[in-house]
């Protein structure tokens, strides 16, 4: 339980299940949130990120 320092979570439905684990564990952990704002930066679309899916 101690290694892992924080997770990842790239959706809702993943924060979901965390919270839901870490509830039945009594447990507290660290998030980090994936945001995609969708904004379109006008660079090579190889490098474009943070376009919607």
């Amino acid at each position: 339980r101690e290694d892992i320092f924080m997770f990842n979570i790239e959706s809702q439905a993943e924060l979901e299940l965390l919270e839901e684990l870490c509830s039945e564990l009594h447990l507290k952990t660290r998030v980090s949130l994936r945001i995609n704002p969708d904004v379109d930066p006008h660079t090579h679309p190889y490098i474009t990120t943070g376009l919607g899916e």
